[in-house]
Formats: structure tokens, C-alpha cells, sequence
């Protein structure tokens, strides 16, 4: 990593030198306890000693970017504080540049040695999931195109025979198999954080529950940013929130779907603080009018549990949570945080559904579920 990077620097900046005395004007220090790095360049000149550290900060950063081709998560180096030419009062040959950045850099006396896995806080694989977690996988999904998320297109219904949907059957036996005392399961799928592919899996998942015989119920709890409606192009006149505002109690209308034994209750017109009718007593009546018509599989899409409360509020009425993981992307600490959060409320984390974009096994990629 190292010598490319000085290559680049003297080819932009049409430098008069060799990499190896470009790396004597250099120091690299990692700040200690924090995410910082910091880069010395030293040069008789203080306004070329700030253009090369600021050449370097580039230069490095797309060099990581070429490293991670092949893995699932992005670059997160971001710039804190360019280089500029020193003042009068600071030494005239030294020009600093921070970097804020996911990756360990170690001094050695050849120069500069780079390991991306530092400080890269997202979880890799499902050994990873688990081991920090302490909860079961329930099934990894591998690499869905961009292409089926268009309204209407579940993968679980153009190609059942697809390795992606004996994933998604795995996942329901998991689920099942949970709580083998409960025949009836009411459940909450959500994640973290946004765009991890929640709703997607949702909806797939709830086809998959009604192929199996099970009469299922999909309730888009996603009163922020609602999708289910679009995915099974349904209208979305009346649903969840209709329900929640109703001055006297209503009738619950279910939507059928292309899947018998699947239903769906879309989230309805726009209501203003969501949070607050989804943690009222409406909502437990509400789940207790659907068991009662003899459902018995319940699917709640939610939103992130990251960046509302409504998932955490939600998953105390219900008989577990489902938090699907995104690898490479989904950072320890959100999942670990919204976690805390079911807990405390009184829910249940049954497991994870794991998100990845790299096929497994070496097969061909299908489908990976993203933006939901």
C-alpha cells in the first residue's frame, strides 16, 4: 500500500523525487485511544509540505478503496482537518493532516503497514454475528440485484426454486423452531439501521409462512416510511394507522394477496407521531382482534429499531424479534444498542437474519435485498 500511494503522489504533484525519499519527509502516528491518524510531512517549503500531506490523505484513501473491492463495506475514511501551511508561530517545515479512519496503521521502520481491519466496526460473517451477539443466525440471505425490488416482484413467488428461497424457508423453520411451545407466533422484523433490506425479507418471508400452510398476517408497522402496499400493489387507502386512530373500534380489513393464506394489513394514511399510537393500548387490541380470527403466523415490518422507538415498543407485544443484519455494512455497536433497547422494554430477540451481498459456497449470486 505503501509505495503506490508515494508513486501517485509524486506523479500529481510532479514531484522532483523517489518514493523512497518522499517516505523520509513523511511521519505517520496512530492518536492512541481514539479513531485518528495523524500525517507529519516535513519539506522546506510549508505550503508544499500542506499540499503533499493533502496529496497523500487522497491518494491513500483511494488505495483502501481498491483493497476493498472484493469486501462488502465502503471506505470510511473521511478527512477531519486538511493540511495547511503552518503560521509564523509553528514550525515552518511541518504540515498536519487528520485522517478519521476504520483501518489500523502501524509505524514500522520500512514505512507505513495497513490493516483495514482495524476499527472496522461492521460485522464480517455469521461466526462473527454470533460470537458477539450471543444469538442464533436463523439464515443469511446471499446478494439480491437492485433490479426485484420494483413493486410487485417477490422472489419468493418468480423463482421458488432459487437458493435465496431455501434460505428464506430455513429462516421460518428457525423461527418456528424457536418457541416450538407457541404454534402461533407473532413476530417483529426490523434492523438497526435503514436500507438494510427489512421489508423486503418481510414480505418474502410472509409468502414463504402461507406457502407452508400457515395463515399468515403481514402488517406494515412502518408508519415512517411504509413499502408493503408498493410490494404487493395494494392500495393504501386504509390499514394500520386507520385502525390505531379510529374513534371507535373497526373492523379489521385485510388485503388478500396472489398467496393463499396470506394477508396484509398496509400501514394506511399518513398519521403524525407514529411512536406514540404504536406504544398505545389501541395496538395490543388491535394484535389481539388478529390472533383472535385465527391467524397463526403475525409478521410486523418496522421501522429501523436505530432511529424511532416504535420497533422496541412494538416487540413487547409481540412473541420476538427478528433483527436482519447487513455484513460489512451493519455496525456492532447499532446492533448492540437497539438490542439493549428490546430488552429493556421487556421483549425478545429470537435472532438474526443475516443480509450479505457476497455469494456463499461459491454458487451464483441470486437476489440480495436492499433499500427496505
Amino acid at each position: 500500500t505503501k509505495r503506490p500511494v508515494l508513486e501517485k503522489v509524486i506523479n500529481n504533484l510532479s514531484l522532483k523525487t523517489t518514493p523512497e525519499m518522499l517516505e523520509k519527509e513523511i511521519r505517520v502516528e496512530l492518536i492512541r485511544d481514539t479513531q485518528l491518524i495523524l500525517i507529519e510531512v516535513k519539506n522546506h517549503d510549508a505550503q508544499k509540505a500542506a499540499t503533499i500531506a493533502n496529496s497523500v490523505v487522497d491518494n491513500f484513501s483511494q488505495e483502501v478503496d481498491k483493497l476493498q473491492e472484493e469486501r462488502t463495506s465502503k471506505n470510511t475514511i473521511a478527512v477531519v482537518e486538511a493540511a495547511s501551511a503552518p503560521n509564523k508561530s509553528d514550525s515552518p517545515k511541518k504540515a498536519l493532516s487528520i485522517l478519521l479512519a476504520f483501518f489500523l496503521s502501524l509505524l514500522a521502520s520500512s514505512g507505513i503497514i495497513i490493516l483495514i481491519e482495524y476499527l472496522d466496526d461492521t460485522f464480517k460473517d455469521d461466526s462473527d454475528v454470533q460470537d458477539f451477539l450471543n444469538l442464533p443466525n436463523l439464515g443469511t440471505l446471499n446478494y439480491i440485484k437492485e433490479a426485484n425490488r420494483k413493486p410487485g416482484k417477490l422472489v419468493a413467488l418468480a423463482d421458488p426454486q432459487s437458493p435465496l428461497v431455501e434460505s428464506l424457508r430455513e429462516i421460518r423453520t428457525n423461527i418456528q423452531f424457536s418457541q416450538p411451545e407457541k404454534t402461533n407466533k407473532t413476530v417483529v422484523i426490523t434492523s438497526a439501521v435503514p436500507a438494510e433490506g427489512k421489508s423486503l425479507i418481510s414480505a418474502n418471508l410472509a409468502v414463504v409462512m402461507a406457502q407452508a400452510g400457515f395463515k399468515t398476517v403481514l402488517i406494515d408497522a412502518d408508519l415512517h416510511r411504509p413499502s408493503q402496499h408498493e410490494i404487493f400493489k395494494l392500495d393504501n387507502i386504509s390499514g394500520l394507522s386507520n385502525l390505531l386512530t379510529a374513534e371507535k373500534e373497526m373492523t379489521i380489513k385485510y388485503q388478500e394477496t396472489q398467496t393463499p393464506g396470506l394477508k396484509v394489513i398496509p400501514s394506511g394514511s399518513f398519521i403524525p407521531n407514529p411512536a406514540e399510537w404504536l406504544g398505545s393500548t389501541r395496538l395490543h387490541e388491535i394484535l389481539e382482534k388478529v390472533r383472535g380470527d385465527g391467524n397463526q403466523i403475525i409478521l410486523l415490518d418496522t421501522p429501523p429499531i436505530g432511529l424511532v422507538t416504535d420497533a422496541a415498543v412494538l416487540s413487547s407485544m409481540t412473541d420476538g424479534t427478528v433483527i436482519v443484519v447487513e455484513l460489512g455494512k451493519t455496525q456492532r455497536d447499532k446492533v448492540k444498542k437497539a438490542i439493549d433497547s428490546i430488552i429493556r422494554v421487556g421483549g425478545q430477540v429470537i435472532g438474526t437474519v443475516l443480509n450479505s451481498k457476497k455469494p456463499s459456497g461459491g454458487q451464483d449470486g441470486y437476489y440480495y435485498y436492499k433499500n427496505a
